[in-house]
């Protein structure tokens, strides 16, 4: 790749139109920002490993199939939600498409509902209806509600409190559609955890986690019937002491092979960061260890309470009351360097879309020596090579 030696190739629409090859000569190095890992293009890509930690950025509307569920550190701030009309806002949970949102708020023992206009855009949402969940018996409701979550298809919903220590469980005759909830029968954890903050469960149910303040653990509850909290026992606990001294919040991803746990703190204390761990074994907390791996969320959210993924892992939701409202992360990165040279004739494939390419960049975001390709998010894309065998169309 010699110093200053260009090709300057021109979209015409800005649409996804394939791909470009660029051939490395011997002894190059190259930084690259990102790759696309969907399962179409996963197989078109050059393989990267991970050897450091510089900061870098990906484009949000080029994120095709990168799961911040990969890498926590891929989370990258891009925008806040209106305030929720609450003053202690705690949890949050989409719908499975996106165009339903759902904010747990203490202050006034509410679940709110939202349409979500453009799917998954916090920037989107208006108010629908809210759902009372306050305290009516000693086995019902919660004044202190931290923790909110859905079975698979919305027909039930979770609510975990710290007020009675209760996961109160509702019946959802319509699925993710709370004028149609009724309250059904709760389960009381406080011989595991007596300040609980956040619930989940595995794909099909049959196992529930919660995490609390109080022994900063993650307990396993086994369920043998899917998403029935009458018949959850309590199995195993892993604990995270070492990273989260208040843990607020847990999730999965997809699999059950990672697993992310927010410590979330008060304005000065705690860490006001989500931990990344990984599984040996799927959902089994017992065979969990902590990977290295953290996003820290303090500059937008100093009291941050409770966090969902969505859109297959590719954004990131977390919710607060310092600003009382849901702020997005989507993929950003942090260098991604080859762990050696590319032999010489080694070729890597350019994917488009949108105007934007995959380029190489230092620290800063600048051409690291001139060497690599460049991003455009204009009608060209401009590429930093001695010679290209193909340009993009």
């Amino acid at each position: 790749f010699a110093n200053g030696d260009k090709y300057l190739g021109e979209y015409k629409d800005g649409n996804f139109h394939g791909q470009g090859t660029l051939t490395f000569t011997d002894g190059d190095n190259i930084v690259l920002n990102g790759t696309d890992s969907s399962s179409a293009n996963a197989d078109s890509n050059l393989i990267l490993e991970f050897a450091d930690g510089r900061h870098r950025v990906v484009p949000e509307n080029f994120t095709d199939g990168v799961e911040i569920t990969k890498d926590i550190t891929l989370a990258t701030f891009v925008r806040v939600s209106d305030s929720i009309p609450d003053n202690d806002v705690r949890d949050v949970k989409f719908n499975n498409d996106g165009t339903k949102m759902f904010v747990l708020g203490r202050a006034n023992d509410n679940v709110y509902e939202y349409s979500v206009a453009t799917a998954w855009n916090v920037s989107s949402i208006t108010l629908v209806r809210t759902l009372d969940i306050s305290v009516v018996s000693s086995t019902q409701g919660d004044n202190a509600a931290n923790g909110i979550e859905f079975n698979n298809d919305g027909t039930k919903m979770f609510i975990l409190g710290q007020g009675q220590d209760l996961v109160n469980e509702y019946a959802l005759s319509t699925g993710f559609d709370l004028s149609t909830a009724s309250f059904t029968q709760s389960l009381d954890i406080s011989a595991q955890e007596n300040l609980p903050y956040g619930v989940t469960f595995n794909n099909d149910g049959t196992k529930m986690y919660i995490t609390g303040w109080r022994n900063d653990n993650v307990n396993e509850y086994v369920l043998t019937k899917g998403f029935d909290i009458s018949t959850a026992s309590y199995s195993q606990t892993f604990s995270v002491s070492d990273q989260a001294v208040r843990p607020s919040g847990v999730r999965f991803n997809s699999d059950g092979t990672k697993m992310y746990v927010l410590e979330g703190g008060t304005t000065g204390e705690g860490h006001n960061t989500i931990y990344q761990y990984a599984l040996t074994t799927a959902f089994d907390v017992s065979t969990a260890s902590y990977s290295g791996l953290s996003a820290s969320v303090i500059d937008v959210e100093t009291r941050p309470r409770g966090f969902c993924f969505g859109d297959n892992g590719t954004q990131l939701y977390v919710a607060g009351w310092t600003g009382d409202d849901i702020n997005q992360y989507t993929v950003g990165t942090a260098a991604i360097i080859l762990a050696n040279p590319p032999a010489s004739g080694t070729q890597i494939k350019i994917l488009h879309k949108k105007g934007q390419v995959w380029y190489t960049a230092g620290p800063n975001g600048t051409p690291a020596d001139g060497k690599g390709l460049q991003a455009s998010t204009t009608a060209q894309a401009k590429f930093i090579a001695g010679a290209p065998t193909n340009a993009p169309e």
